[in-house]
Parts: C-alpha cells; structure tokens; sequence
C-alpha cells in the first residue's frame, strides 16, 4: 500500500512539474495556477525539470502513460509532453479533433480499410486507426526517425496491436537515396549523399511491400510536396482519401504544386478547415487565403464519387 501510495505521489508531482498547461480543481488549483506561472513552455526552470523527470521519472515509476477516450474509443500513450501538440492528449481530451472525427467516419464506413500513417511520428493516428479497423483492414504506419519509430513501436505494444499494425522505418520522397533528420527536433528530411536513412518513393514501397492504401494522411514536416511526387501511381489509381498538413517551408514546392499534384491524378482538392479545433472540420474549396497562407492546414482530397 506505502509503496503504491508513494507511486502516485511521485507521479503527480512530476506531472505538475513538466506540465504548465494542466489544469485541475479542487485543493491543487492555486499551486498549479503559481507553477505555470513560473513554468512558462521558454523558461529555463521548465527545461531543467523536464531534462530530470527524462531522465529519473522512467526509473523511479517505469514509463508514464496517457489514456484518452478517442469519441468512444479508448487508446493510451507514453506520456512525453516535450510537444506541445500533445497536451490535449495527456489531459484526457482529443488531438486534432475534427481530423481525428472525419478519419474515424471513413474508417467506420469500410470493413476492410487500407490506411497508411506517413510521418507516424509517436502513432496517435496509427493506434487509433488500428483500434478501429482491428483485423478486418490494414494500418501501415511510416516512420523514417530511428527514436520516434521506437516510441511508436511502444505505444502500439501497449495498445495491444503489435499483431495488427505494419511499421516501416524509411523515408519517403520523389527518389530513392539516403538521408539524415535535421531542424526543430530532428523531424525535417534532409536528403544527402551520406545519410544514414533510407529514402524510397511511395510508388516503390507500395509494389515492394504489397501495399494497396485506401486512405492516407501526410504529416512529413516540409516535405510533403517531394511524398506525393513520389507516389502518382498510387495517386491515380489507389487512394480514394487523402489528408496532407502543409507547413512553412515545403523543401521548393508550394500548395499550388501540390494542388496540381492531386488534380492530375483526378482527386478533388478541398482544405479540412480548422483540423486542430473541436467546431472545424468543414470542408471547403482551395481559397486564395490558403495559396498564401498555407502553414499547419490541411489540404483533404478524395476520388471523385467518394
């Protein structure tokens, strides 16, 4: 009992230590108001704790875990709030909600799905699609970064379905070669000749492995323009669904390009606005606004007749 109740005890206060964006009621509020007050995401006594709950909090209570009720369907995560995007989750609440809703529709409308995860990161869509489909469909899920692609791996033991999901650790772009991981936390691909990852084109993954994908999201940090360059065959006579999350600096393509992309292969092209809230999920024509302004929005695009 001692030993439980100490458990709980360090786990609180390494949460409440690494977390400035929890809140709770009750008898913790005013503490927890004055640590993220002191606790701010840029603060340096922030980094320092979090450096010390990586490296103690594992050997004191074993990995720390999330469990979120994904609109009914339970999955659960190692917690590593070293991302901002992933509070929601350890808070209990929805990452990317109208996203997350609108695969969970088209998942649910097939028996059989095919999904393919490129750019699984730590695997929150991966799990989730995993949990819906089982084994009726397929999840193949993406990864080229070597300590993401472990984590992910974790979290889909946890989540019991080592036997249902299919990881890959590669990369993708318009050619194959190699390439190493640079820029904000080592997710930006940088192909070069000495790389220590291997790069293949979609096209060529899909006849290697058997792969015949149904619906894919793209979350590759930059280079979403050099994916889907590598994948018309897949484009023009595979996908019906497609998700693609545009960011700043597309490695010299723009969203014009990969609007182009997708209509050549006869997809429609809409943007899924407000991917990130719970009232988006709208789909809505290519505006001007998103020609110009396109970082961290979601370009949606589907088979015609889908």
């Amino acid at each position: 009992m001692l030993s439980r109740i100490k458990k709980k005890l360090i786990d609180f206060v390494i949460h409440i230590l690494v977390l400035p964006k929890w809140r709770m009621r009750g008898r913790y509020k005013r503490l927890i108001d004055l640590l993220n007050k002191l606790l701010t995401p840029e603060s340096g006594l922030r980094k320092f704790l979090v450096s010390i709950r990586k490296k103690v909090g594992p050997h004191l209570v074993g990995e720390i875990y999330c469990e979120a009720n994904i609109y009914g369907t339970r999955i659960k995560m190692i917690d590593d709030r070293q991302f901002d995007y992933y509070y929601p989750f350890s808070r209990g609440e929805i990452h990317e909600p109208a996203l997350t809703l609108k695969l969970k529709k088209l998942l649910e409308e097939s028996d059989s799905s095919t999904f393919v995860d490129i750019g699984a990161h730590y695997g929150y869509f991966t799990i989730y699609a995993g949990k819906l489909i089982g084994s009726a469909g397929q999840v193949i899920s993406i990864e080229p970064h070597i300590k993401f692609y472990h984590r992910l791996l974790k979290n889909i033991e946890i989540n019991g379905l080592k036997g249902i999901i299919r990881t890959l650790n590669v990369a993708l772009s318009e050619q194959e070669g190699k390439a190493q991981m640079e820029g904000w936390d080592e997710r930006v691909l940088h192909e070069v000749e000495n790389g220590n990852i291997e790069v293949v084109t979609f096209d060529q993954l899909c006849e290697k492995e058997s792969i015949r994908p149904d619906i894919i999201k793209i979350d590759v940090h930059g280079a979403e323009g050099k994916v889907l360059s590598g994948m018309p065959n897949t484009l023009q006579n595979k996908v019906a669904h497609l998700f693609c999350e545009l960011h700043d600096d597309m490695q010299g393509y723009t969203t014009s390009k990969i609007n182009q992309i997708l209509r050549i292969a006869g997809l429609e092209v809409f943007e899924l606005a407000k991917h990130r809230e719970e009232s988006g999920g709208e789909i809505v024509p290519i505006s001007d606004d998103l020609l110009s302004n396109h970082n961290d929005r979601m370009l949606y695009a589907r088979r015609k007749g889908n």
